[in-house]
Protein backbone atom coordinates (compact mmCIF):
# COMPACT_ATOMS: atom_id res chain seq x y z
CA UNK A 1 0.00 0.00 0.00
CA UNK A 2 2.88 2.34 0.56
CA UNK A 3 4.68 1.70 -2.23
CA UNK A 4 1.49 2.71 -4.54
CA UNK A 5 1.10 5.69 -2.05
CA UNK A 6 4.42 6.74 -3.16
CA UNK A 7 4.30 6.11 -6.68
CA UNK A 8 1.09 8.30 -6.58
CA UNK A 9 3.29 10.81 -5.05
CA UNK A 10 5.90 10.73 -6.96
CA UNK A 11 4.11 10.89 -10.97
CA UNK A 12 3.03 13.16 -13.37
CA UNK A 13 0.15 13.22 -12.60
CA UNK A 14 1.33 15.10 -9.01
CA UNK A 15 3.67 16.85 -10.43
CA UNK A 16 0.66 18.44 -12.68
CA UNK A 17 -1.66 18.94 -9.63
CA UNK A 18 1.43 21.04 -8.18
CA UNK A 19 1.77 23.19 -11.48
CA UNK A 20 -2.21 23.69 -11.23
CA UNK A 21 -1.93 24.91 -7.89
CA UNK A 22 0.88 27.36 -8.74
CA UNK A 23 -1.27 28.54 -11.19
CA UNK A 24 -4.62 29.15 -9.14
CA UNK A 25 -2.61 30.84 -6.54
CA UNK A 26 -0.98 33.50 -8.94
CA UNK A 27 -4.85 33.36 -9.41
CA UNK A 28 -6.58 34.15 -6.15
CA UNK A 29 -3.49 35.93 -3.63
CA UNK A 30 -3.53 39.88 -4.30
CA UNK A 31 -0.67 40.40 -2.30
CA UNK A 32 2.62 39.91 -4.56
CA UNK A 33 5.13 38.66 -1.07
CA UNK A 34 3.04 35.86 -0.53
CA UNK A 35 2.33 35.06 -4.22
CA UNK A 36 6.18 34.75 -4.22
CA UNK A 37 6.53 32.92 -1.36
CA UNK A 38 4.03 30.04 -2.34
CA UNK A 39 4.99 29.97 -5.95
CA UNK A 40 8.70 28.93 -4.41
CA UNK A 41 7.32 26.90 -2.11
CA UNK A 42 5.09 24.31 -5.02
CA UNK A 43 8.48 25.23 -7.19
CA UNK A 44 10.73 23.36 -4.93
CA UNK A 45 8.05 20.38 -4.20
CA UNK A 46 7.65 20.27 -8.08
CA UNK A 47 11.36 19.60 -8.59
CA UNK A 48 11.59 17.09 -6.15
CA UNK A 49 8.83 14.83 -7.89
CA UNK A 50 10.19 15.77 -11.43
CA UNK A 51 13.90 14.45 -10.34
CA UNK A 52 13.19 11.69 -8.13
CA UNK A 53 12.64 8.42 -9.61
CA UNK A 54 12.55 5.24 -8.13
CA UNK A 55 12.47 2.91 -10.54
CA UNK A 56 15.65 4.18 -12.19
CA UNK A 57 17.23 5.11 -8.28
CA UNK A 58 17.72 8.85 -9.13
CA UNK A 59 16.98 11.41 -6.47
CA UNK A 60 17.83 15.32 -5.26
CA UNK A 61 21.79 15.61 -5.93
CA UNK A 62 23.55 18.04 -3.58
CA UNK A 63 23.75 20.88 -5.32
CA UNK A 64 20.00 20.57 -6.28
CA UNK A 65 19.18 19.94 -2.37
CA UNK A 66 21.10 23.50 -1.67
CA UNK A 67 19.65 25.24 -4.39
CA UNK A 68 16.20 24.13 -2.95
CA UNK A 69 16.93 24.74 0.57
CA UNK A 70 18.45 28.51 -0.48
CA UNK A 71 15.26 29.18 -2.66
CA UNK A 72 12.94 28.19 0.49
CA UNK A 73 15.10 30.20 2.62
CA UNK A 74 14.98 33.15 0.90
CA UNK A 75 11.79 33.43 -0.11
CA UNK A 76 9.94 34.49 3.62
CA UNK A 77 12.38 37.84 3.49
CA UNK A 78 10.41 39.35 1.44
CA UNK A 79 8.06 39.92 4.47
CA UNK A 80 9.82 41.90 6.45
CA UNK A 81 11.44 44.07 3.40
CA UNK A 82 8.76 45.74 1.61
CA UNK A 83 10.27 46.53 -1.45
CA UNK A 84 9.85 46.15 -5.25
CA UNK A 85 12.84 45.30 -5.88
CA UNK A 86 12.96 42.59 -3.11
CA UNK A 87 9.72 41.32 -4.64
CA UNK A 88 11.26 40.89 -7.96
CA UNK A 89 14.03 39.18 -7.24
CA UNK A 90 12.02 36.71 -5.21
CA UNK A 91 9.94 36.01 -7.99
CA UNK A 92 13.00 34.93 -9.39
CA UNK A 93 13.59 32.12 -6.82
CA UNK A 94 11.17 29.85 -8.41
CA UNK A 95 12.24 30.87 -11.91
CA UNK A 96 15.76 29.15 -10.91
CA UNK A 97 14.11 25.83 -9.45
CA UNK A 98 11.91 25.80 -12.41
CA UNK A 99 14.85 26.08 -15.18
CA UNK A 100 17.78 24.16 -13.17
CA UNK A 101 16.36 21.16 -12.68
CA UNK A 102 12.21 20.67 -13.33
CA UNK A 103 11.96 21.68 -16.99
CA UNK A 104 14.60 19.84 -19.00
CA UNK A 105 14.12 16.73 -16.59
CA UNK A 106 10.58 16.14 -17.31
CA UNK A 107 11.08 17.48 -20.69
CA UNK A 108 13.98 14.88 -21.22
CA UNK A 109 12.01 11.65 -19.60
CA UNK A 110 9.00 12.06 -21.76
CA UNK A 111 11.17 12.38 -25.06
CA UNK A 112 12.73 9.07 -23.71
CA UNK A 113 9.34 7.37 -23.82
CA UNK A 114 9.25 4.19 -25.29
CA UNK A 115 5.64 4.33 -25.09
CA UNK A 116 2.83 6.16 -24.89
CA UNK A 117 0.95 6.00 -21.35
CA UNK A 118 -1.16 7.67 -19.44
CA UNK A 119 2.13 9.17 -17.77
CA UNK A 120 3.45 10.50 -21.37
CA UNK A 121 0.77 12.73 -21.82
CA UNK A 122 0.55 13.83 -18.51
CA UNK A 123 4.07 14.77 -18.68
CA UNK A 124 3.88 16.69 -21.69
CA UNK A 125 0.81 18.86 -20.24
CA UNK A 126 3.45 19.55 -17.26
CA UNK A 127 6.51 20.46 -19.22
CA UNK A 128 3.63 23.16 -21.62
CA UNK A 129 2.50 24.34 -18.00
CA UNK A 130 6.57 24.78 -16.59
CA UNK A 131 6.81 27.28 -19.52
CA UNK A 132 3.80 29.25 -18.81
CA UNK A 133 4.84 29.82 -15.11
CA UNK A 134 7.91 30.10 -16.06
CA UNK A 135 7.85 33.17 -18.20
CA UNK A 136 5.06 34.53 -16.06
CA UNK A 137 7.50 34.88 -12.99
CA UNK A 138 9.80 36.40 -15.22
CA UNK A 139 7.38 38.77 -16.77
CA UNK A 140 6.61 39.68 -12.67
CA UNK A 141 10.33 39.91 -12.03
CA UNK A 142 10.75 42.76 -14.55
CA UNK A 143 7.78 44.44 -14.04
CA UNK A 144 9.34 44.83 -10.25
CA UNK A 145 13.08 45.33 -11.33
CA UNK A 146 12.71 47.26 -14.31
CA UNK A 147 12.34 50.69 -14.87
CA UNK A 148 9.43 50.93 -16.74
CA UNK A 149 5.85 49.29 -17.03
CA UNK A 150 5.66 45.70 -18.15
CA UNK A 151 2.75 46.38 -20.11
CA UNK A 152 1.91 49.36 -22.86
CA UNK A 153 -1.40 49.15 -21.21
CA UNK A 154 -1.07 52.41 -18.31
CA UNK A 155 -2.58 51.60 -14.47
CA UNK A 156 -1.80 48.85 -11.78
CA UNK A 157 -1.35 45.21 -13.17
CA UNK A 158 -2.10 42.68 -10.88
CA UNK A 159 -0.25 39.25 -10.54
CA UNK A 160 -2.82 37.39 -12.06
CA UNK A 161 -2.44 39.52 -15.23
CA UNK A 162 0.77 38.44 -15.82
CA UNK A 163 -0.26 34.94 -15.31
CA UNK A 164 -3.31 35.65 -17.26
CA UNK A 165 -0.95 37.36 -20.29
CA UNK A 166 2.26 34.22 -20.62
CA UNK A 167 -0.55 31.84 -21.16
CA UNK A 168 -2.16 33.74 -23.87
CA UNK A 169 1.08 34.27 -25.39
CA UNK A 170 2.60 30.83 -25.11
CA UNK A 171 -0.79 29.43 -26.97
CA UNK A 172 -0.65 32.64 -29.44
CA UNK A 173 -4.02 33.76 -28.70
CA UNK A 174 -3.58 37.26 -28.74
CA UNK A 175 -6.06 38.34 -27.39
CA UNK A 176 -4.91 41.92 -27.59
CA UNK A 177 -6.44 43.07 -24.05
CA UNK A 178 -2.77 43.40 -23.30
CA UNK A 179 0.35 43.93 -24.78
CA UNK A 180 4.58 44.37 -23.86
CA UNK A 181 6.22 47.49 -23.53
CA UNK A 182 8.87 48.36 -26.28
CA UNK A 183 12.03 46.45 -24.92
CA UNK A 184 12.87 43.63 -22.90
CA UNK A 185 8.99 42.83 -22.48
CA UNK A 186 8.72 42.62 -26.05
CA UNK A 187 11.75 40.31 -26.40
CA UNK A 188 10.55 38.25 -23.63
CA UNK A 189 7.15 37.91 -25.28
CA UNK A 190 8.37 36.78 -28.28
CA UNK A 191 10.80 34.54 -27.05
CA UNK A 192 7.81 32.82 -24.96
CA UNK A 193 5.64 32.60 -28.03
CA UNK A 194 8.20 31.26 -30.52
CA UNK A 195 9.45 28.36 -27.42
CA UNK A 196 5.22 27.71 -27.28
CA UNK A 197 5.44 26.73 -31.04
CA UNK A 198 8.50 24.76 -31.04
CA UNK A 199 7.13 22.45 -27.76
CA UNK A 200 4.03 21.79 -29.75
CA UNK A 201 5.88 20.99 -33.34
CA UNK A 202 8.66 18.87 -31.32
CA UNK A 203 6.76 17.41 -28.49
CA UNK A 204 3.23 16.98 -30.18
CA UNK A 205 4.90 15.24 -33.25
CA UNK A 206 7.02 13.15 -31.23
CA UNK A 207 4.03 12.05 -29.00
CA UNK A 208 2.28 11.28 -32.68
CA UNK A 209 5.34 9.21 -33.77
CA UNK A 210 5.16 7.02 -31.13
CA UNK A 211 1.65 6.42 -30.91
CA UNK A 212 1.33 5.46 -34.79
CA UNK A 213 4.63 3.27 -34.24
CA UNK A 214 2.98 1.34 -31.15
CA UNK A 215 -0.10 1.01 -32.88
CA UNK A 216 1.54 -0.45 -36.05
CA UNK A 217 3.45 -2.59 -33.27
CA UNK A 218 0.45 -3.98 -31.68
CA UNK A 219 -1.12 -4.64 -34.59
CA UNK A 220 1.88 -6.88 -35.59
CA UNK A 221 1.91 -8.60 -32.43
CA UNK A 222 -2.07 -9.18 -32.52
CA UNK A 223 -1.38 -11.11 -35.73
CA UNK A 224 1.54 -12.79 -35.28
CA UNK A 225 -0.02 -14.03 -32.34
CA UNK A 226 -3.20 -15.11 -33.83
CA UNK A 227 -1.28 -16.86 -37.08
CA UNK A 228 -0.04 -18.92 -33.66
CA UNK A 229 -3.11 -20.00 -32.09
CA UNK A 230 -4.51 -20.74 -35.56
CA UNK A 231 -5.79 -24.50 -35.98
CA UNK A 232 -3.37 -26.38 -38.60
CA UNK A 233 -4.95 -27.24 -41.98
CA UNK A 234 -6.38 -30.19 -41.78
CA UNK A 235 -4.94 -32.95 -44.70
CA UNK A 236 -6.06 -32.79 -48.32
CA UNK A 237 -9.37 -33.72 -48.75
CA UNK A 238 -9.72 -37.12 -51.38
Amino acid sequence: MWERVIRLADSYESLLVLLLANFFLLEVIDDPRWGAIGSTLLAAVALVIAISDPDAGETINKRQGLTILACVVLAPLVLFINSESIIGLTYLLPVALLVTATLPVTLVRVLRHGRVTHQTVAGALCTYVLLGLLFAFLFLAVADLGSGPFFAQAGEHQQSEYLYFSFVTLTTLGFGDLSPAVGLPQALVALEALLGQVFLVTLVARLVTLWVRQSADDEAAEAVEGAALAPPPGPPQP
